[in-house]
């Protein structure tokens, strides 16, 4: 039960990232694809909109703690298809020059998945451990919420 709790506990994290990317990818303020990392670097020396050298470099820092935790939580449980699968494994590079804005989208929708699928297991284990006699209050010290979400993706 401890590992389950602390898996999903760490897929709250993980939703938390998620919300920020969705938050950055939905500003429009997010550059990716060929010649994003000469653009950000260039940017950087015109001074040139920081809100979207912030996106991107927030989208880019994201995607590399979203990406292993997604694929190795979603590996053989055929919650993934192949085309996500090899999406992760791009991400996983942190190679925003080789991701569209729609890729970047589905990896942050798959690492979602994964995290929610996280929080549900653990909180079934927890439902079968309180049906235990004499399991008492203690089980729900395991149980994880999973945190809400507003219409435009964050908290």
């Amino acid at each position: 039960m401890e590992q389950s709790s602390q898996a999903a506990r760490n897929a709250v994290k993980t939703l938390g990232i998620v919300n920020q990317m969705k938050q950055a990818i939905n500003s429009g303020n997010v550059t990716a694809g060929p010649g994003t990392t000469a653009l950000q670097f260039f940017g950087q020396i015109a001074g040139n909109d920081p809100k979207k050298l912030q996106a991107t470099r927030a989208t880019i820092q994201g995607l590399a703690q979203l990406t292993f935790n997604a694929r190795e939580k979603l590996k053989g449980s055929g919650s993934i298809s192949d085309t996500e699968t090899r999406l992760l494994e791009k991400a996983a590079s942190g190679d925003i020059d080789s991701l569209s804005v729609p890729e970047i989208s589905t990896i942050i929708d798959v690492a979602e998945r994964a995290a929610k699928i996280e929080i549900k297991i653990n909180n079934e284990n927890v439902q079968r451990a309180r049906n235990i006699p004499g399991s008492g209050d203690i089980v729900n010290f395991y149980y994880v919420s999973e945190p809400p979400t507003n219409s435009r993706g964050g908290w």
